[in-house]
């Protein structure tokens, strides 16, 4: 359980967490720290809600607000595999009033700064 193995170029392996090993959601209702997948420290900046891993579903629903969010992430995550395994095991944080929130990092690097809700990082 954990890992997947693909190739992402001509001379290159990816090597991704497994999506459907993700189980952890978390309710946030103060502000903590938690261990999300056992990998990523997440820091909820007094935000309430649910940290889940990032699914189609919230992409959508972002794409609603920002209709250039896939064309962004593409141009971050070059290659399809690596846009396809790795967001979807990246937290997102859905809000009480139902916002889908990025990790302050990806939100960062696509530019959309409303979008950024929490601080996370891998686990040293």
């Amino acid at each position: 359980s954990g890992c997947i193995v693909c190739p992402i170029g001509k001379n290159d392996v990816g090597f991704f967490r497994e999506e459907s090993s993700i189980k952890d959601q978390y309710y946030i209702t103060d502000e903590k720290q938690y261990l999300w997948d056992n990998r990523i420290l997440v820091k909820t900046e007094g935000l309430k809600g649910t940290i889940e891993k990032f699914e189609h579903k919230h992409l959508q629903s972002l794409s609603h607000e920002f209709p250039d969010i896939n064309q962004r992430l593409k141009e971050l995550f070059h290659h399809h595999e690596i846009r396809r395994r790795a967001i979807s095991t990246l937290p997102c944080l859905i809000t009480t009033e139902h916002n889908v929130m990025l990790p302050e990092f990806l939100s960062s690097m696509i530019g959309y700064q409303r979008l950024k809700g929490f601080f996370a990082k891998f686990k040293n």
